[in-house]
C-alpha cells in the first residue's frame, strides 16, 4: 500500500490525536485508581483495629472479609490503570511507526531529487 504525503500527516495526525486520548484516559484511571486504593487501605485500617479475633491471623481474616469490595475494587481499578498505560505505549509505538514510514518516504523522495535543497 503505497501512501502518500498527504495522507501520511493525515495518519500521524490521526495517531497523535489517539495517543492524546489514550494519556487522558491513563490520567483518569490513575485517579480513580489512588481513590480506590485510598479507601481500601483506610477501610482496611478500621476493620483491623475493629477485629476481635483472638489471634493475628483471626482478626486478618476478618479484616479481609470485611473489606473484600473495597479490595476489589482497588484491585480493579490497579487492572484498569495498568491496561491504559498500555494503551498508551501502543499508541506511542504505533505513532512511531507511521514517523518511520514518513522518514523513508522522505529519504526515498530526497535520492529521487524531488523536494530537495
Amino acid at each position: 500500500m503505497q501512501l502518500n504525503l498527504h495522507e501520511l500527516v493525515q495518519e500521524m495526525l490521526t495517531r497523535s490525536a489517539m495517543l492524546d486520548e489514550s494519556i487522558k484516559e491513563l490520567e483518569e484511571q490513575t485517579r480513580q485508581w489512588a481513590v480506590a486504593d485510598h479507601t481500601y487501605r483506610k477501610q482496611r485500617a478500621k476493620a483491623y483495629l475493629a477485629a476481635e479475633g483472638e489471634t493475628v491471623g483471626h482478626r486478618e481474616a476478618e479484616t479481609s472479609q470485611a473489606t473484600q469490595r473495597e479490595r476489589f475494587a482497588a484491585k480493579l481499578s490497579e487492572g484498569l490503570k495498568v491496561a491504559a498505560l498500555e494503551s498508551v505505549r501502543s499508541r506511542r509505538a504505533q505513532l512511531s511507526a507511521v514517523q518511520s514510514i514518513a522518514n523513508a518516504v522522505k529519504a526515498e523522495a530526497m535520492l529521487a531529487g524531488v523536494g530537495g535543497p
